[in-house]
């Protein structure tokens, strides 16, 4: 179920996947104005009231005026509506697309009621060509109409979880310039929502909501832990059901001694899923990953078997593939990692899976859907 109040709060609008329903003045009445099956993701009132926008999970979406109640119907190829920000006019709708990385911009021709509108892209290169993301996930425009905030589905690691600040600008088409990006906390932070403050006077304000602040981090295969969750708990329940059915209609002798074996089977369920929990979500010992190469010891320009194109952002730079380093007074290889863009530390490996390097890494475990490294090896042994 989804609600909003229209900016004047006479109006409340209330929608969940069978019908759109307008209260007015209070919740004592109503009056259902569209249904259907169709599942609605979205809705936004324009900043007058006089219009107001929703879209449903199967790609289309409607424009409707509030003074007759009548409404268009649109359609997208690129997907369902993700994200969509009116601006401060009422004039425009800026809109996400779930399969598509360039936005869309519905742009009025006359004021209400007329619903006459065209829709234009707003290209966004940038994320196109950085992120190798498949499309957009969230949007956020400021009231001033000067700063946009796109976040993506995932793509390249090293964009993975980020937010993208545009700067914006109406002549009068929409055109976009890429500022920078925003990480939150956590190695790998994925942003919830997240919105620009209506009436701060400083400038653009944005608030970013992240996934418990970027402190659990699974890996991505973790439906698998909920699969060993329920293999643990299953038969762990089962077992202290029946006792406990036993005990209670007087079937064993000394049933202090049967309460206390409940008590224990409980307790060592408890405890083994706090550490599966524990090894599936915390950081198993993730290695920051470079934005680039590291700086070259070689002087040569020799291609030899030890020298190796690092990457086609930096052709003229050579590094080895191994080198060694010095621990403890001894000589250790290190290996360089081509993902990462790094020299591996010892006993630090890339895992294929979650695709990071990690920390004293040991192995990754389907069953709890992480890797095993420097920081989780010691939940591990003791949920194994």
């Amino acid at each position: 179920m989804r609600a909003q109040h229209s900016p004047s709060g006479m109006l409340h609008k209330l929608e969940n996947c069978w019908f759109i329903l307008m209260m007015f003045g209070t919740f004592r009445s109503g009056t259902p104005i569209r249904r259907g099956l169709g599942g609605i993701s979205m809705l936004k009132w324009s900043p007058s009231g006089d219009s107001f926008f929703s879209a449903k999970f199967d790609g289309t979406f409607y424009l409707w005026e509030t003074n007759t109640w009548t409404s268009e119907q649109w359609s997208s190829s690129s997907g369902f509506v993700t994200g969509s920000q009116w601006d401060r006019d009422g004039r425009i709708v800026l809109l996400g697309f779930s399969g598509s990385l360039t936005l869309g911009s519905v742009h009025f021709a006359s004021k209400p009621p007329s619903l006459d509108a065209h829709l234009l892209p707003v290209e966004l290169p940038e994320i196109m060509s950085l992120t190798g993301s498949s499309g957009i996930d969230k949007v956020a425009w400021d009231a001033s109409c000067e700063r946009l905030a796109v976040s993506y589905k995932a793509g390249d690691e090293a964009y993975n979880g980020l937010i993208a600040i545009f700067d914006t600008r109406r002549t009068p088409l929409i055109s976009a310039s890429l500022i920078g990006f925003i990480r939150g906390p956590g190695e790998t932070p994925r942003p919830l929502t997240f919105a620009f403050h209506n009436k701060f006077k400083q400038g653009p304000l944005l608030s970013v909501r992240f996934f418990c602040g970027g402190r659990l981090i699974f890996g991505p295969d973790v439906a698998s832990m909920f699969l060993s969750m329920f293999l643990i708990a299953g038969p762990s329940i089962a077992f202290c059901g029946k006792l406990y059915y036993t005990i209670v209609n007087g079937n064993v002798k000394n049933p202090a001694h049967w309460y206390a074996i409940l008590i224990g089977g409980c307790a060592l369920t408890l405890l083994d899923l706090l550490f599966l929990l524990l090894t599936s979500s915390r950081d198993p010992g993730i290695l920051c990953r470079n934005s680039k190469p590291p700086e070259s010891d070689e002087n040569s320009d020799i291609n030899t078997p030890s020298m190796e194109w690092v990457s086609g952002r930096t052709p003229h730079l050579k590094l080895p593939r191994t080198k060694d380093v010095m621990v403890n007074g001894h000589a250790v290889k290190v290996k360089y990692c081509d993902t990462c863009l790094l020299y591996r530390p010892p006993r630090a490996s890339h895992c294929s899976i979650c695709n990071n390097c990690v920390q004293s890494f040991d192995h990754h475990c389907p069953w709890v859907g992480q890797c095993i490294g420097i920081v989780s090896l010691f939940s591990f042994d003791f949920e194994a």
